[in-house]
């Protein structure tokens, strides 16, 4: 009880920028799905998938390698100011994605000008998350929290002003350029352009540099098996089925929120402090601690997913009246899914900590291959709902696989 009390306690700040973060994209969403047509809709699930894969690629190069050199290193340099020299090559590498992906838009025959506004919105977007990852990076979550709440504030404002007063007809192109609009005060208040290149490679010391090198590599292979055994399925969703189908997805995936939230706080609490406890002199410790950890969040898992069966249907009608309805086999998979995923990333945070990505990699191989293999004939025969469950069973077998792996290294 001590160890979880001393590991909220610590993160209070980035806990409340996490939740009022996800919060805000709920509620979000919750209004694009009223308001929205279904096609609509699908659509800007697709943008938020997509972004939201950008941004794991950011956290993956930046917010974890220095999680992790932080706090195993004694001679840490530089290294917080590694983001900046690798700032603008982060923007530039992910509107080269944006470009390759959006020509499919382009090429279903959606609108030009809807692309350009997907563009700019995701580069605002992006440079906005950069600028929150920096203050993870330098320990400054209490201006991460002021950050979301001017951004929050700004986007109530604007949408309060669209919907309610503007009262026109609602497209999606208007929505994005709301929301894309909201961030600018941060950019702004935040200076963001200054120091791009104050800081150099070479200014950080080169054990660093070789540790981050090594962590990273490993890390984005990593991600991106992880994307092929995960986020894949919604790819295929949309692209076969059509942004109806995957609309129907995000509904029900909207409800599981809060599950989100805490797992995406955990996995950055988690891993500085497994981190930090690494070693072979904490070793047992480390183990005792991880056990607790698991079976906490294993139980409070346990406990919201018997909640959701219980009120997913009420849930559903309630956000969304008869719009999603019959949608609650979905809701039950993504509330099953994301409680697989929860303790998923609780033993991936313990591997990373104690630098055995690499086994870990051939089981998220292993884990793509039966993803794939579930994902075809569930889909053809279960639309949606098979696809999704492909995706469910994948994250049963890595998890499986990776508990399997902490016991073969004796981490367990």
């Amino acid at each position: 009880m001590n160890i979880s009390l001393n590991i909220i306690t610590k993160s209070g700040y980035h806990i409340l920028s996490q939740i009022l973060y996800s919060g805000r994209s709920f509620l979000l969403g919750v209004l694009m799905a009223r308001i929205l047509s279904k096609e609509d809709f699908g659509i800007y699930a697709m943008i938020a998938i997509g972004l939201l894969n950008l941004i794991l690629v950011l956290n993956t190069i930046v917010y974890e390698p220095y999680a992790y050199i932080q706090n195993t290193s004694d001679n840490n340099n530089k290294f917080i100011f590694t983001y900046f020299c690798i700032k603008q090559a982060v923007i530039n590498l992910a509107v080269i994605i944006l470009l390759i992906i959006f020509s499919f838009f382009k090429a279903a025959g959606k609108q030009s000008s809807l692309i350009y506004i997907i563009v700019i919105y995701y580069t605002i977007v992006q440079i906005f998350m950069l600028i929150r990852n920096r203050e993870l990076v330098a320990l400054r979550p209490g201006r991460v929290l002021k950050f979301e709440l001017i951004v929050s504030a700004a986007l109530a404002g604007l949408l309060f002003i669209l919907v309610f007063l503007y009262k026109a007809d609602i497209e999606l192109k208007n929505i994005l350029v709301i929301i894309s609009l909201s961030f600018l005060p941060v950019i702004i208040y935040s200076g963001f352009w200054k120091n791009i290149f104050l800081y150099k490679i070479s200014d950080i010391n080169i054990n660093i540099k070789k540790t981050y090198r090594k962590f990273t590599e490993k890390n984005i292979l990593f991600l991106l098996f992880g994307f092929l055994s995960t986020h894949l399925n919604s790819y295929v969703i949309f692209f076969f089925l059509g942004s109806g189908n995957l609309a129907n997805c995000e509904a029900a995936r909207l409800i599981n929120i809060p599950l989100h939230v805490f797992g995406m706080a955990l996995g950055t609490i988690l891993l500085p402090y497994f981190s930090k406890n690494s070693s072979h002199l904490n070793l047992k410790n480390n183990i005792s601690r991880f056990r607790l950890i698991f079976v906490m969040s294993g139980a409070f898992y346990a406990v919201f997913t018997f909640l959701i069966i219980i009120f997913g249907p009420w849930l559903l009608e309630f956000f969304f009246g008869n719009k999603y309805a019959g949608q609650t086999p979905l809701v039950i998979l993504f509330t099953i899914l994301y409680a697989v995923d929860g303790v998923t990333i609780v033993v991936i945070s313990y591997i990373k900590a104690n630098d055995q990505l690499a086994s870990a990699i051939i089981i998220r191989i292993i884990t793509v291959i039966v993803n794939i293999g579930l994902l075809m004939p569930l889909l053809y025969y279960y639309k949606e709902t098979g696809g999704i469950a492909a995706r469910l069973g994948a994250g049963i077998f890595i998890t499986t696989g990776l508990i399997f792996l902490l016991y073969k290294k004796k981490l367990l």
